[in-house]
């Protein structure tokens, strides 16, 4: 309090008052910024579950944006079960964190195969009883053990039990580089899986 007494005493009021003004003016528009810049530095991706049969879940793959949600393919994965059997299951619904997953097989195969745009594995963490869950190319139930399967077209999986997405590779070439992208760019990245199926 003496402090501002001796300011106000040396300056002036209206200095003073003019100062704390364009301090505090200072703060919100940095907390702004900042705010801001963590709103539009988060990517998130919903899966979009609405078939699941006796071996494989049919799905959607949108992005979440300011705008609203955007398909952006189909999707592929394991059937649902209510307790887990290694390579035929998949991951539980829930939020997850992306990160790049730059060793292992997965890693060593799409770096020849997408040489142009491979930065790493699209690789959700941190999945409750599951490890290493890739977003990848494949066509149907034989080609995943948990992770996700992307598409440009889909066939029913109920038809076909071991479901089947179509034009695998085109589909992966568009999905992968933004996320990839945002990545690399500091962005954080999640994807979440939404149960609308309801076969067991």
């Amino acid at each position: 309090m003496d402090e501002i007494l001796k300011l106000i005493d040396g300056y002036g009021l209206p200095l003073v008052l003019l100062l704390g003004a364009l301090y505090a003016l200072y703060r919100f528009f940095f907390f702004s910024i900042h705010e801001v810049k963590n709103t539009f530095s988060k990517h998130h991706e919903k899966v979009i579950r609405f078939s699941s049969q006796q071996d494989s879940t049919s799905g959607i793959l949108m992005e979440d944006t300011d705008m609203g949600l955007k398909f952006l393919c189909y999707t592929l994965e394991d059937e649902r079960r209510a307790l887990k059997v290694k390579g035929e299951t998949r991951v539980p619904a829930g939020i997850y964190n992306i990160t790049l997953r730059t060793e292992g097989g997965f890693d060593n195969k799409y770096s020849k195969r997408f040489s142009g745009i491979h930065k790493g594995m699209l690789w959700v963490r941190d999945v409750p009883n599951f490890e290493y869950i890739l977003i990848h190319c494949g066509n149907t139930d034989e080609h995943t053990s948990g992770c996700l399967l992307v598409g440009d077209s889909q066939e029913n999986n109920i038809i076909i039990k071991d479901g089947f997405i179509g034009k695998s590779t085109n589909a992966y070439k568009r999905v992968y580089p933004p996320i990839a992208k945002a990545l690399e760019n500091g962005e954080d990245v999640t994807i979440e899986y939404i149960d609308l199926d309801s076969n067991l």
